[in-house]
């Protein structure tokens, strides 16, 4: 399995998970397999910091 979560187009909610409609992110529908961070200087602070726990 193979994600890939680019910088300048995934919310908060789209790379750990939830929102309105609860929905999982990007980390958990990559788990046992590979998450592709793509330009992870360009994100958001606060996805960075949702980034902390799993990582």
């Amino acid at each position: 399995m193979f994600h890939i979560a680019s910088s300048t187009l995934i919310p908060n909610a789209g790379l750990v998970g939830g929102g309105r409609m609860t929905r999982p992110g990007e980390i958990t529908l990559s788990h046992r397999g590979v998450l592709l961070l793509d330009e992870l200087p360009e994100f958001g602070h606060t996805n960075l910091e949702a980034l902390r726990q799993p990582i």
